[in-house]
């Protein structure tokens, strides 16, 4: 019996993408349907409607294309979450659409719970990167940070809010003249 020595570049070329872990792509995909969703929103010519329906046929057709092939329910969630979490954060105001779209596939439908699971990971998210853009404008020196020149202050000033600031009682003289 002859051994021959193959590396593992090699196995991989010769097995195939088909059986490679299911998340090689998937931050690619994410940046994809993330480039897409912004695109469909920033359409100023669509309605509403038009926008919503885009969306769901764009995620859902990422979200299918992401899953084929994966039967394991933590793959499947962490690859529809992925996903969900990259289009909520892209078109926030269509979030619950997005989750929506994901939660209603067959693929999500058919394991219990994971739909649930998903739109909690989804909203979670969307509200920890909302509290951390929060966090971002209140910074000294971000470029969300409401001082500065807009605001009459110069760098490094406090603005005080007239609410705040107690008027001091200033005499007045009044000079009666009589005839």
């Amino acid at each position: 019996m002859k051994l021959h020595h193959i590396s593992l570049p090699a196995i991989l070329f010769l097995i195939g993408p088909a059986t490679l872990p299911a998340d090689t792509g998937l931050a690619e995909s994410e940046e994809a349907l993330r480039a897409k969703i912004t695109d469909t929103v920033s359409a100023t010519n669509l309605s509403r409607k038009a926008i919503e329906s885009l969306i769901r046929s764009s995620v859902q057709s990422s979200v299918s294309a992401a899953l084929t092939g994966l039967t394991e329910k933590a793959a499947i969630g962490e690859a529809a979450k992925g996903l969900g979490v990259a289009a909520s954060s892209a078109a926030p105001l269509f979030a619950e659409e997005i989750i929506d779209a994901i939660i209603t596939l067959p693929s999500i439908v058919e394991v219990e719970g994971l739909g649930a699971e998903i739109a909690l990971a989804i909203r979670s998210r969307l509200a920890a990167l909302q509290q951390e853009s929060e966090v971002a404008e209140a910074k000294p020196g971000s470029r969300h940070h409401k001082s500065g020149k807009h605001h009459g202050g110069k760098r490094g000033e406090a603005i005080v809010s007239p609410a705040t600031v107690k008027p001091t009682p200033t005499p007045i003289t009044v000079t009666i003249q009589t005839k």
